[in-house]
């Protein structure tokens, strides 16, 4: 079968890849192969583009899997599809130049300089990406985007020039009405969550209780304050300097701090807890908005061992949610967030445009009902679960007119290829082997 002319360069480091990896095959388009490492790396890469983050939880990972699986035989179609037309008969110098060009942006995003082109492999190895996959498979995704245009521009004109192109107010009111659930955006958000963040063991909780006290008593008693600092305190620049920290201004400490500080009268010494430790302070000057401090400071941060209970508590809250324990009943029992727990991790309806952009994306990935994985904070874990949505109102028609005749294009641009793709995938061999 004839296959339209692609640089040689490039199927020869494709077939040394795949025939070097011995792991699943997942289907077979004439005598191409995709493989799971194919596939694996596809979604590694992709995930990269998307800023490294993970998606939140199986149901998205899975369906994320899928479009990308299904990207990979869309592709692996038109490489095989032994087009005669001429529309695919592309200057495979032309794919390699523009392919060029993109690498060269991306070089300027990752390094600032379009040409570290060598950059992007250090920069996708370091992320556990083997590079020379990954950038073959880039190469035939924009070949498969090209070759996808000239399709289209090939076959349905005036779904290239689209200024000229014409859609009656009948057609678009019924497109409308498909769609105008989709054109609203959510005002509120009813969710729930739970935290779970390494703390300190009582028992070390009553430690350093215990050596605050003696340390309180002995400065009490008339003992040198930056002496104790020298030996007591745990911040190990501040004991070297006894305790002295500097002067500081208003807003440049955590507010616990910031109040005892400038509560005090000048020369004497204060105490308070932050979520770090014990700070015992002394104030030898103080000025309207900055101070001199000097402190002993105690840590309360988790230990190694807090931190392990806590990777156990996340096993046990998952499996919990897995098995079919309600979500609010288990943040009962193992939140640790104080504002939420007694509700069950529930915050109520809360504003959207209120929340950090970060969680409204979280929010919109998720359906009514589901939960995420824990993802990763400063200070621990976060289980984040959509209770509910309360969308605004569907802009009308004459508000969207003009955007509705963009994504009526899209789609009958989108119809088309699939009809294509639909009919080279009946008149060639694929044979689907992923389990």
């Amino acid at each position: 079968m004839k296959k339209f002319f692609i640089s040689a360069l490039i199927f020869s480091v494709a077939g040394m890849i795949f025939s070097s990896r011995a792991d699943e095959i997942l289907a077979v388009i004439e005598k191409e192969a995709i493989s799971n490492s194919e596939l694996d790396t596809y979604i590694k890469t992709s995930v990269l583009f998307m800023g490294g983050s993970e998606l939140p939880n199986k149901r998205l990972r899975e369906d994320f899997e899928k479009e990308r699986y299904e990207n990979l035989i869309n592709i692996s179609l038109v490489l095989n599809s032994g087009d005669t037309s001429g529309v695919l008969n592309i200057p495979p110098q032309m794919i390699d130049e523009e392919f060029e060009g993109l690498l060269s942006d991306m070089a300027l995003n990752i390094t600032g300089d379009s040409s570290f082109t060598d950059s992007i492999g250090v920069f996708f190895d370091e992320a556990g990406i083997d590079w020379q996959l990954a950038k073959d498979i880039m190469w035939r995704e924009f070949f498969f985007k090209v070759a996808s245009e000239r399709y289209i521009s090939f076959n349905y004109p005036r779904l290239v020039n689209t200024g000229s192109f014409f859609v009656s107010d009948s057609i678009l009111n019924e497109f409308y009405e498909t769609v105008k659930d989709s054109l609203s955006v959510p005002v509120s958000y009813g969710f729930s969550r739970i935290i779970l963040a390494p703390l300190p063991s009582e028992r070390q909780l009553m430690e350093v209780n215990m050596k605050a006290n003696t340390i309180l008593q002995a400065l009490n008693s008339g003992e040198d304050f930056r002496s104790l600092a020298s030996l007591y305190s745990d911040d190990p620049d501040a004991r070297l300097n006894g305790g002295n920290i500097g002067v500081v201004k208003r807003g440049e400490l955590e507010p616990e701090l910031e109040r005892l500080i400038f509560s005090i009268e000048t020369g004497t010494m204060g105490v308070a807890q932050s979520a770090a430790g014990i700070h015992i302070i002394y104030v030898p000057t103080k000025w309207s908005d900055s101070a001199r401090v000097y402190e002993i400071f105690l840590s309360l941060l988790p230990t190694y061992q807090d931190t392990l209970k806590t990777l156990a508590d996340v096993d046990t809250v998952m499996s919990m949610l897995e098995s079919g324990v309600d979500f609010r009943d288990v943040a009962r029992i193992y939140s640790q967030d104080p504002y939420t727990k007694d509700d069950g991790g529930y915050l109520g309806d809360v504003p959207a445009d209120s929340l950090d952009f970060s969680v409204r994306g979280i929010l919109n990935m998720l359906e009514p009902g589901e939960y995420t994985d824990p993802i990763p904070s400063p200070f621990g874990f976060i289980l984040i679960r959509l209770d509910e949505v309360e969308m605004g109102e569907p802009q009308t028609f004459e508000e969207v007119k003009e955007q509705l005749t963009e994504l009526y294009i899209f789609k009958e641009r989108q119809k088309a290829v699939e009809i294509w793709l639909a009919k080279i995938k009946s008149q060639v061999y694929f044979e689907e082997r992923r389990r």
